[in-house]
């Protein structure tokens, strides 16, 4: 069951049709060039290390978070050493944020993380290790209860619905090495019509920096 995403967040979005997206979303070194869904593509572009999405009304941002900042935010929620540990070496933690800016009368867009796909160094598409499954891996690690919890919660929910004005944001590992190169096949309704872009080249955050 799709979630519902929360009018509520704490991000600064300003969630109002025709405003500038907002600076957690905004991609100050792209060329502003953002492709009509008339002709069925959305506009992807790349600053610095954050990737943008923006197809209508609806903005995803997609961007590496600094290894040890990863590592401290798990020691800080519960974790041992050597679980927060596993997290870096193959979580290839990024933060998603999503978005929807458009009027009322727009159609909700939702977003299924099951239908998403990676894949490093043109293998084969892969589909994301999601928080039901690393739940299953914390079981059987014998992880503690409130550190499970705090693991679920800080995760992009796996199913979510946004109707305009809604923004959420959280975690998604991608489940590869630092500094690993890998595509993300991103997916997300609109209604029931189903949209997809490709984005190529983006990359694990290393250790001692960012991608």
């Amino acid at each position: 069951m799709r979630e519902r995403a929360s009018r509520n967040s704490s991000l600064t979005a300003t969630g109002t049709q025709g405003s500038p997206l907002p600076a957690w979303l905004r991609g100050e070194g792209c060329a502003a060039v953002f492709v009509l869904l008339s002709i069925g593509v959305p506009s992807v572009c790349w600053a610095e290390e954050l990737l943008v999405v923006r197809d209508g009304g609806f903005s995803l941002a997609v961007r590496a978070l600094p290894l040890d900042a990863v590592h401290a935010f798990f020691l800080a929620r519960g974790f041992r050493a050597a679980e927060a540990k596993r997290i870096v070496e193959a979580g290839c933690v990024h933060k998603l944020a999503a978005t929807h800016d458009g009027d009322r009368v727009d159609a909700a867009v939702s977003i299924d993380l099951t239908a998403w796909r990676v894949r490093s160094a043109e293998g084969p598409w892969q589909p994301l290790a999601l928080r039901e499954e690393w739940m299953q891996t914390w079981e059987k690690m014998n992880v503690a209860k409130p550190a499970q919890i705090a693991f679920h919660w800080a995760l992009f929910p796996t199913q979510q619905i946004f109707s305009p004005g809604d923004r959420n944001w959280g975690m998604v590992p991608m489940g590869f090495a630092p500094g690993t190169p890998f595509d993300l096949k991103a997916v997300w309704y609109v209604g029931e019509k189903r949209l997809e872009t490709v984005l190529t080249h983006v990359q694990c955050a290393s250790p001692g920096g960012g991608p």
